[in-house]
């Protein structure tokens, strides 16, 4: 009983590898199926008699294979350092995933690569060296950045602050040099008053005897801010129109800076207004 051929062929991609200095190479075989089914084919690989010590490794070893189509397997192959100088080989052998392979394999053409003497490895200080070098660099720039922070010039210190805190500032005049409700209305050290209109239920927030106000916007650096606005002697808002986070700058009578963020959302016809005050000597 005569058993024919399978209906696949398999053929390398090239007749001869080199290996790189590590003692590695890859190469490719290609399996093609001439039948009219799809076949599920197994890719693997036989060596000469002196390869022994030789990984050969394939990439999806067993795949499927459409009729009429080809699919191609990669293989690795690695010399072991210590593996002695030789010339060897390798094929490729494809067989059906569903028998055994000495009954339906077939072989590719040898290929052939060359194992020479392994050079001995640098000393492991040339290997990581730039890890020195990276250290040397990092500590060069914490000795640096410790100079500057210990022995340089100290920054600036902030402007002092006369009075800080969250007031309240009910109807009547108020100063902000001290941060107090004044009683009796016309007193030199008010600074601004908030009061009600005689006619209509409604109450503003002006200058009394301020020497300059305004009123910005929310900001980042509010005391910034009121450097750079310009103050006017004479100011007033209607409460109605105040919001969260508006920042009232204020020149006190004794010349001080004020600066002001609301902190609460209020009517036209609210009673007090309640406010984040630093003033600045």
């Amino acid at each position: 009983m005569t058993t024919s051929a399978p209906p696949w062929t398999i053929s390398s991609s090239a007749e001869r590898v080199e290996l790189d200095a590590t003692g590695k190479a890859q190469t490719t075989f290609t399996v093609t199926n001439h039948g009219p089914v799809d076949q599920r084919l197994v890719m693997d690989v036989v060596r000469s008699e002196n390869a022994g010590r030789i990984n050969v490794v394939v990439t999806e070893p067993q795949r499927l294979v459409p009729h009429g189509g080809s699919v191609t397997f990669l293989v690795t192959i690695t010399a072991p350092p210590g593996t002695p100088p030789d010339q060897c080989w390798v094929a490729g052998r494809a067989y059906s995933a569903d028998t055994a392979p000495e009954e339906s394999s077939v072989l590719s053409d040898r290929v052939a690569f060359q194992i020479r003497p392994s050079e001995a490895p640098p000393p492991w200080w040339k290997k990581w060296w730039w890890v020195f070098a990276v250290a040397a660099l990092v500590v060069i720039v914490l000795v640096v950045v410790l100079v500057v922070a210990l022995g340089g010039d100290e920054p600036p210190p902030g402007p002092p602050v006369h009075a800080s805190g969250e007031v309240i500032v009910p109807e009547g005049p108020f100063d902000f040099d001290e941060l107090n409700r004044l009683d009796v209305r016309g007193d030199p050290a008010s600074d601004v008053e908030l009061f009600g209109a005689a006619i209509e239920a409604e109450r503003f927030f002006q200058s009394d005897n301020a020497r300059g106000m305004t009123r910005l916007g929310p900001s980042n650096d509010p005391r910034q801010a009121c450097l750079d606005a310009e103050l006017t002697p004479r100011f007033g808002v209607n409460l109605g129109e105040v919001n969260v986070g508006d920042v009232f700058c204020i020149e006190t009578d004794q010349g001080r800076l004020s600066v002001a963020e609301v902190r609460n959302k209020v009517s036209a016809n609210a009673s007090s207004l309640t406010l984040a005050v630093t003033t600045f000597e």
